[in-house]
């Protein structure tokens, strides 16, 4: 956009359009691998034996939010499918689409880091009555 406009005189209307549309579904893919790597927010001050159960907790909470919203964001790709963006005349759906599949994968790796951290739990409890 810089270069076009300085050098060029001439700006091209589209990259605007391109760098925010590719900015939302980089942020919406990154969601679910920060989810998936568990670099949430975390509680650093709270006891170190409340880590567990904290887990536990946090990943039961981003599985509720996450399918909670998945029929929603589903809902709003149908509804964006007829309507074209401005300077790139793509259809809207493609924009939209990042939402349910952010949500998807943030699904399926907190169901995974749930697996894996119930089954920790239970080997550390199994461990501790030996």
């Amino acid at each position: 956009q810089v270069v076009s406009r300085y050098v060029f005189n001439a700006p091209f209307m589209w990259t605007e359009e391109l760098a925010r549309n590719l900015g939302i579904w980089l942020v919406l893919l990154c969601t679910g691998l920060v989810v998936r790597e568990e670099r949430h927010l975390g509680f650093d001050i709270l006891p170190e034996a409340w880590k567990p159960f904290l887990r536990l907790v946090a990943n039961l909470a981003i599985i509720f939010f996450s399918v909670s919203l998945i029929m929603g964001s589903i809902t709003f790709v149908k509804v964006a499918g007829g309507m074209k963006s401005t300077a790139l005349q793509i259809p809207l759906w493609i924009l939209y689409l990042s939402i349910p599949v952010g949500l998807i994968l943030m699904t399926i790796f907190s169901v995974d880091n749930l697996k894996n951290h119930i089954r920790s739990f239970f080997r550390h409890k199994k461990g501790s009555r030996l």
